[in-house]
């Protein structure tokens, strides 16, 4: 489905193939441990993170029909599916994580940006470390589903701040003064109380890994922030917060 006319490939010279294969295996895996865990832990909470779309995106959307000046006639009749074809399979994943959770869950599927699609796509790419970014569109996707949520109800102007308050008034449980974003109560049938706490650090400092006074960054940490500022995330870190 994703490359009908992969027997054509020569996969010694062409790797693409192999980056299909490994985005797949990866968003398998993610499924397997997370339908496994839905499916024989107590819980009342799941939170599952795919990376799939974007990686494929950057990879492939250059192929996606209409075709590109940029891209050869070959290339685009190879992998002019790919994009589609990764909807399809990370739909058919959620569909199944959703069926697992149940009528009685709440379901939150949220994407944090969105990426160039059609004709607002950059036929190349400036060269410096974050330039991907580039590719991405600003705006994601935010959608609910529940007992107590309206259904093909508008919502506008949600920001990813306003995702944890809301997560939280679902639980019945109060926001932090300190929390920049504010719960959706729009989404909701009925009223909610809307439940107010001073701040979480100061209710479970214990959640906290990150022990500012003692400067307990992690290798692993500082990796990730490198990342993000790669990503255009985060502006590049100063050489003494660095170290």
């Amino acid at each position: 489905p994703f490359v009908p006319l992969a027997s054509k490939i020569n996969q010694d010279k062409d790797k693409r193939l192999q980056t299909i294969a490994k985005l797949i295996c990866e968003a398998a895996n993610i499924q397997n441990a997370s339908t496994w865990a839905l499916e024989n832990d107590e819980w009342d909470f799941a939170a599952v993170y795919f990376d799939m779309i974007d990686h494929f995106c950057h990879a492939f959307m250059q192929y996606s029909p209409p075709k590109l000046n940029s891209v050869s006639d070959n290339d685009f009749e190879l992998y002019k599916d790919v994009i589609n074809s990764a909807y399809r399979f990370q739909d058919m994943l959620i569909g199944n994580l959703i069926k697992l959770a149940g009528e009685d869950t709440t379901i939150i599927i949220v994407s944090d940006h969105g990426f160039l699609s059609g004709k607002n796509r950059l036929e190349k790419l400036p060269s410096f470390t974050a330039a991907p970014a580039l590719q991405h569109r600003n705006h994601g996707i935010f959608a609910i589903k529940g007992p107590n949520i309206k259904k093909d109800a508008p919502l506008f102007g949600a920001t990813l701040l306003d995702i944890a308050p809301t997560i939280l008034t679902l639980f019945d449980l109060p926001i932090g003064e300190d929390m920049d974003g504010i719960p959706l109560t729009q989404v909701f049938n009925k009223a909610v109380e809307i439940k107010k706490v001073e701040s979480w650090d100061k209710v479970a400092p214990e959640w906290n890994p990150i022990d500012k006074d003692k400067g307990n960054f992690s290798a692993e940490n500082l990796t990730i922030l490198k990342q993000l500022v790669e990503l255009g995330y985060i502006e590049e870190m100063d050489p003494k917060d660095e170290k």
